[in-house]
C-alpha cells in the first residue's frame, strides 16, 4: 500500500509541474500576442497619425506613455472584472493596505511607467526585433537577485547570462545593419525596459509569495495605469506647447476611438500573461517558470509577423534567418538562466529510456 501511495503522490506531482509549465509556456505566448496588438494599436487611426506627424523625441515619449497607459488601465479593468466576477473585489482593496500589496506597487511603478514605456518607444523605433532583447529582464533579474539578495549562481546560469548577451548582440547588430540607426537605438532602449522588468521580477516575488496571483495582477496592472496616466503623461507633456500633446486631448483621441479595441485585445492579453506567469510560477517554480515565460523572446516576433505582417498586411515585421536563430538561442540562453540545461534534461531522458 505503501509503494501504491508514493507512486500515485508522484503521479500527482508530475501531472501539478507538467501543468504548470503549459501554463508558464502560455504566458509566454500571451505576451507575444499582447505585443503584436499593442503594436497595431499604434500603427492605427490616430495613433498612426500621431507617430507619423510627431517627430521629436518627446512627442515620442509622450505617445508611447500614454499607449502603455492604454493598454495597462483597460487591462486592470479587466483584472478587476475579473475579480468582480469571482466574488474577490473585497480582498483587492483590503489587500493594497499589505505591505506585500504596497510591495507589488512599487513593482508597478517600475515595470510600468518605466519598463512599459520604454518598451513601446524601443518597439516604435525598432519593430518587433527588440522584442528578444527586452526579454533579458530575466538575465537582469538573476543578476540583481545574486548581488542584492544574494541567491546563488551556478555555472550553467553564467553561462546562460552571456549566450543571453551574445545572442542580444547579434540581435541588435543585424538590425542596426539592415535596418537603421533608429533600431539600434530602439535596441538600446529595450535593455532600459528589460532592466526595469529586471527589477521588478526580482523584487516583486516577496509580494507574489504571499498575495493571491490574481489580486496581484489587478494590484499590478492598475497601479500601473493610474502612475502613468495620471502623473507620467501629464509631466511629459508639460514640455510641450504641442496642443494635440496636452492630456485632455491625448485621454480623449485615445479611448475615444475605434482603434481602442486594438488595446482593450492586447490589456486582455497582458492581463492573462501575467496570471498565466505567477499561477505557472507557483505551479513549477520561479526558476522554470522564468524558462518558459522567457520564450516570448521568440512568440513576440512570431506574433508580431502573423498578425500585423501576415494578416493585417504591414511591411517591414519579418525577421532574417539570422535574428529567428538568434531568437531561439536566447530562448536556450534564458533556459540556462532559470537553473534548466535542455541537453541535460534529453540526456537524462535517454539515460532513463536505456534502462
Amino acid at each position: 500500500m505503501d509503494k501504491i501511495a508514493v507512486a500515485l503522490k508522484r503521479q500527482a506531482e508530475s501531472y501539478f509541474m507538467r501543468k504548470g509549465v503549459i501554463i508558464a509556456i502560455l504566458s509566454g505566448v500571451t505576451y507575444g500576442f499582447y505585443t503584436a496588438f499593442l503594436t497595431l494599436g499604434d500603427a492605427r487611426g490616430v495613433w498612426a497619425d500621431w507617430y507619423g506627424a510627431k517627430t521629436t523625441f518627446i512627442a515620442l515619449l509622450i505617445l508611447s506613455a500614454m499607449s502603455s497607459a492604454t493598454n495597462d488601465c483597460l487591462s486592470g479593468i479587466w483584472s478587476i472584472v475579473n475579480l468582480i466576477i469571482k466574488g474577490e473585489a473585497g480582498d483587492f482593496f483590503r489587500t493594497l493596505k499589505t505591505r506585500p500589496g504596497i510591495m507589488m506597487c512599487l513593482c508597478a511603478v517600475i515595470g510600468g511607467p518605466v519598463a512599459s514605456t520604454c518598451y513601446v518607444v524601443a518597439l516604435q523605433m525598432g519593430g518587433s526585433v527588440i522584442v528578444p532583447i527586452a526579454s533579458l529582464n530575466a538575465v537582469f533579474g538573476a543578476l540583481i537577485g545574486h548581488f542584492a539578495f544574494r541567491q546563488h549562481l551556478d555555472r550553467n546560469m553564467i553561462i546562460g547570462i552571456f549566450i543571453c548577451l551574445f545572442s542580444a548582440t547579434v540581435i541588435g547588430g543585424t538590425s542596426f545593419a539592415r535596418i537603421s540607426v533608429e533600431a539600434g537605438i530602439g535596441c538600446l532602449v529595450a535593455l532600459i525596459c528589460a532592466l526595469g522588468w529586471g527589477i521588478e521580477g526580482a523584487v516583486g516575488g516577496f509580494g507574489t509569495a504571499l498575495i493571491d496571483y490574481q489580486i496581484g495582477i489587478a494590484i499590478r496592472q492598475c497601479t500601473a495605469g493610474f502612475v502613468n496616466l495620471v502623473i507620467l503623461v501629464p509631466v511629459l507633456c508639460a514640455f510641450t506647447p504641442d496642443p494635440d500633446l496636452q492630456t485632455g486631448n491625448l485621454f480623449v483621441n485615445a479611448f475615444g476611438t475605434p482603434v481602442v479595441i486594438f488595446f482593450a485585445i492586447s490589456g486582455l492579453f497582458s492581463a492573462v500573461s501575467y496570471a498565466f506567469w505567477y499561477k505557472g510560477n507557483s505551479m513549477c517554480g520561479a526558476a522554470l517558470g522564468m524558462v518558459c515565460n522567457g520564450s516570448y523572446a521568440f512568440w513576440g516576433p512570431f506574433c508580431c509577423w502573423v498578425i500585423i505582417g501576415l494578416i493585417a498586411g504591414d511591411e517591414g515585421y519579418s525577421l532574417g534567418i539570422v535574428q529567428w536563430l538568434a531568437a531561439l538561442v536566447m530562448v536556450y540562453g534564458i533556459a540556462m538562466v532559470g537553473g534548466l540545461n535542455p541537453l541535460e534534461v534529453f540526456r537524462n531522458k535517454g539515460g532513463e529510456a536505456k534502462q
